[in-house]
C-alpha cells in the first residue's frame, strides 16, 4: 500500500526547524562537463505527518551549467573551506591533502591537487592525524588517503571528531570537476572504504536531528535539507518506496516499469517489463540505464549521437515525449523541461545515458523533477513533485 504524507500537515509541523545546505550546480574546472567523453561519465557513474526534528538544517546547493551541484563545508579550527559534492552512492568523506604534490606537477594523478583547495592538518588546532588508508570514489576504485579526525561543518551542522580522508593523489578523471571533495550520503556505512561513521549519521546523532535528508535540485535555489523538509519545495503527496538493496550499499528501490510517450505512441523499457532495480545517485547529472533501452529512448525522443553524447534541439522541450517510471502503482513522470539539458547557450543534450549495467540510475535530471527524501530510520525513499 502506498504511503503518503499530507503536505498541509507537513507545512504546519515543518516550520519548527530544519538543516538546509546550499548546493552549487557546477560544470567543470577544465572545459565543460558536456565535453567530457561519455566513457568517462559512465565510469564516473518514523517520518509521517509532521515527524520533524527541532534542529533541522538547510544547506544551499550552488549550481553551474546545469550539470553538477555542490555545497560548502569547513574542516578544522580555524575552519578551512571546501566545496564538496554530496554523493548518495558513497559514505566516505574526503578532501585533497596538502601532502599531495601540487606545484609544477606532470603526473595526472596529482593534477587535481594543483587546481583545488588542499587541507592542511598542521593549521588546525583540533586536528588529529591517523593511519594511511584508502578513500573510495565514484568509479568504484580507491585512492591513497591519510585518515584524520577534526571538526567538520556543513552550514549550521557541525560534527566534532569526524573521521575523514585526506587524499594524497586523486584519479585523473576528477580534474574535470570543480568541487574539492566528496561528502558521502550513501545508504549504509558498508560502502565507506575508510570504515568511518558517515558525516550525516553523526549529524543526526550529535544534533538530535531526525535521521532523514532531502534533495531539492532547482538551479540557484537548490538545497540539501538535513532532518527536515521544506514545504515550499514540493506540492502534493509523497510516494514512498522501501529501500531494497540487499548489500546495504545504495539507495536502491523497486520500480514496476519505465516507459516513454503515451497512447499508441509509447515504448517500454525491456529491462523493466517485470520490474527493475533503481538507484538514486545525486552525484550524476543523468538518468542512466541499460544500453539497449537508452539507445531506443534516444531515438524515440529525437536525440542524435555526436561522439558519444546525444544532442537534441533545445526548442523541443515542450514537444518531446514524457518519460514515466511506475513506483508503488504511482506514475512519476518527467518531461523535456527536465531531461533536455543546456550546458552551453543554444546547445542542448539529452539527459539520458547508456551504461553496461542492467540497473537504472536516477541522477539530477530526476531530482530536478521530484523533491526526494532519504529516510534512514524507515529505510525508504519518498518523492513529491518539485515546485
Amino acid at each position: 500500500m502506498m504511503l503518503k504524507i499530507c503536505s498541509i500537515l507537513l507545512l504546519v509541523a515543518i516550520c519548527h526547524g530544519r538543516l538546509n545546505i546550499p548546493l552549487t550546480k557546477i560544470g567543470t574546472r577544465i572545459g565543460k562537463l558536456s565535453s567530457i567523453s561519455a566513457a568517462a561519465h559512465r565510469a564516473a557513474l518514523e517520518w509521517r505527518h509532521g515527524r520533524l526534528g527541532a534542529n533541522a538544517v538547510d544547506l544551499p546547493l550552488k549550481n553551474y551549467e546545469g550539470l553538477q551541484y555542490y555545497g560548502m563545508i569547513s574542516i578544522g579550527t580555524p575552519p578551512q573551506q571546501f566545496s564538496a559534492a554530496f554523493d548518495t552512492t558513497s559514505t566516505s568523506i574526503w578532501v585533497p591533502s596538502s601532502e599531495c604534490p601540487h606545484k609544477g606537477v606532470i603526473k595526472k594523478k596529482y593534477k587535481f591537487c594543483e587546481d583545488h583547495t588542499l587541507f592542511n592538518g598542521g593549521a588546525s588546532t583540533t586536528f588529529n592525524g591517523g593511519k594511511k588508508s584508502d578513500c573510495n570514489y565514484r568509479e568504484g576504485g580507491s585512492m591513497p588517503c591519510t585518515l584524520g579526525v577534526d571538526t567538520i561543518c556543513a552550514g549550521e551542522a557541525c560534527v566534532k571528531n569526524q573521521t575523514f580522508g585526506q587524499a594524497t593523489e586523486v584519479p585523473a578523471a576528477y580534474t574535470a570537476y570543480q568541487f574539492d571533495g566528496v561528502v558521502g550520503m550513501g545508504y549504509m556505512s558498508s560502502i565507506s572504504a575508510t570504515h568511518d561513521v558517515p558525516f550525516f549519521y553523526n549529524v543526526f546523532k550529535q544534533l538530535g536531528t531526525d535521521p532523514f535528508f532531502a534533495f531539492y535540485v532547482n538551479g540557484a535555489t537548490s538545497e540539501l535539507n538535513l532532518g527536515g523538509v521544506e514545504p515550499n519545495h514540493f506540492s502534493g503527496d509523497f510516494v514512498f518506496a522501501k529501500v531494497n538493496d540487499a548489500t546495504g550499499s545504495y539507495w536502491r528501490f523497486h520500480a514496476e516499469s519505465f516507459k516513454a510517450g503515451s497512447g499508441n505512441n509509447t515504448i517500454v523499457a525491456s529491462s523493466c517489463v517485470n520490474g527493475c532495480d533503481v538507484t538514486l545517485d545525486s552525484g550524476t547529472p543523468y538518468i542512466a540505464g541499460p544500453a539497449t533501452d537508452i539507445q531506443d529512448l534516444q531515438k524515440f525522443i529525437g536525440a542524435k549521437d555526436d561522439s558519444g553524447r546525444y544532442v537534441i534541439d533545445c526548442n523541443k522541450r515542450s514537444t518531446v515525449p514524457s518519460v514515466t517510471m511506475m513506483v508503488m502503482g504511482e506514475a512519476l513522470t518527467i518531461t523535456g523541461d527536465h531531461y533536455i539539458l543546456e550546458p552551453e547557450k543554444g546547445k542542448c543534450i539529452s539527459g539520458f545515458m547508456a551504461t553496461k549495467m542492467q540497473t537504472w540510475i536516477l541522477g539530477d535530471v530526476f531530482l530536478g523533477a521530484y523533491y526526494t527524501v532519504f529516510d534512514i530510520k524507515l529505510q525508504r525513499v519518498g518523492f513529491a513533485k518539485s515546485q
